[in-house]
């Protein structure tokens, strides 16, 4: 009986141990359960941000933000190359805003461990079992955490950012699961940032006249009635001048539709080169151009028209092949001006229109 007794203790005792050792089991797997599920839910929180189009500023700081918290907690940051300095800036971070530290934090891509990240597009691996001896005050200075990870972010080839996170806990390993989960969030950045290109092209193909790269009509029309509210709210001059290429269709009927296509965009070209960043020129219709010319008065935008026919005259003329026979294009030009000639886009419009029209009769008789 004693016997019997013992043996069955002895089971009992090897059971509990059996089932505290499928508790620690059963405990680990659902941690890594709800690892996994707070990935996948972070990451769709960042791709629903992405294809709405938000912007990159909120996109950026859900990244970091998650990403700190994916791995017992710790700190963040996103660094992104300024290509006129040469330097690494930060965009966003996460539990390491110590001291001032933000934006201010500038790396050069040529030192240290977080700019051969970047050069050498190699990630970075600091733990218990590696990496201890590449800590550098950079490192202390941003995360001021025992263990870091910090990974290339790469976009059409080319590394744009580093993406890095740390923590304070003893003993700690980064599992290649771990490194792989953090570079999903790597590509969630790259994604980000191709997307917001993309919308941008889009953006300016929208509003950008095919053959010439100027602005169309649609958007110069927006942009007046902007300009002209905020020249009235500030008492600021504001001036409107309509182009129009004089015997254009006679022209294109001449030499043909490339030719007439390569005068379109020589005058264009003159446009450009003949106003400021903030004058915005384009065409307005076939044989039209348009230019917005904020703080300029109709004297001053007067002045510019005449200067701009003339360079536009200048080469603008071709003669044909036969004896005795050529087509010259000129410009006719019409200034408004806010308030004198109104104050909206339309009525500015329509007084550099009726001008040219005025222009076309004098000339008829």
């Amino acid at each position: 009986m004693s016997a019997s007794l013992n043996r069955l203790s002895a089971r009992l005792k090897e059971n509990m141990s059996q089932l505290r050792s499928y508790g620690e089991k059963i405990k680990q797997i659902n941690m890594e359960i709800n690892k996994k599920v707070f990935a996948l839910s972070s990451l769709l929180q960042i791709g629903n941000l992405i294809t709405t189009g938000t912007n990159l500023t909120e996109v950026f700081d859900l990244i970091v933000g998650k990403l700190s918290q994916l791995e017992q907690g710790g700190a963040a940051f996103l660094m992104f190359l300024e290509e006129k300095s040469g330097e690494l800036i930060m965009r966003a971070q996460a539990n390491i805003e110590r001291e001032g530290i933000n934006v201010k934090v500038r790396i050069k891509t040529s030192e240290g461990p977080l700019g051969k990240v970047f050069s050498n597009n190699k990630l970075l691996i600091i733990d218990a079992q590696k990496g201890q001896q590449l800590v550098d005050e950079n490192l202390k200075k941003i995360l001021q955490t025992k263990n870091i990870v910090v990974l290339p972010i790469t976009s059409s080839g080319k590394v744009i950012a580093i993406l890095g996170t740390g923590n304070n806990v003893a003993n700690f390993l980064f599992t290649d699961d771990v490194i792989e989960l953090i570079g999903v969030f790597a590509k969630q950045v790259a994604v980000a940032v191709e997307n917001d290109m993309l919308m941008s092209k889009t953006e300016e193909l929208n509003v950008r006249d095919k053959l010439t790269g100027l602005y169309n009509e649609g958007y110069i029309r927006n942009r007046l009635d902007e300009e002209i509210k905020r020249a009235i709210s500030y008492q600021r001059p504001c001036s409107f001048i309509i182009f129009e290429v004089n015997n254009f269709q006679r022209y294109q009927r001449v030499f043909g539709e490339i030719d007439a296509q390569k005068a379109l965009k020589k005058i264009a070209q003159t446009l450009k080169e003949s106003t400021s960043e903030i004058d915005k020129a384009a065409r307005f219709s076939d044989n039209q151009f348009a230019v917005l010319l904020p703080e300029k008065n109709k004297q001053q935008s007067l002045n510019l028209a005449e200067n701009i026919k003339k360079e536009i005259e200048r080469f603008a003329s071709k003669k044909q092949t036969e004896p005795d026979t050529s087509v010259s294009l000129s410009m006719s030009a019409g200034i408004s001006a806010v308030p004198i000639d109104g104050t909206t886009a339309l009525e500015l419009i329509n007084k550099a229109l009726n001008y040219i029209e005025q222009l076309k009769g004098k000339k008829a008789e």
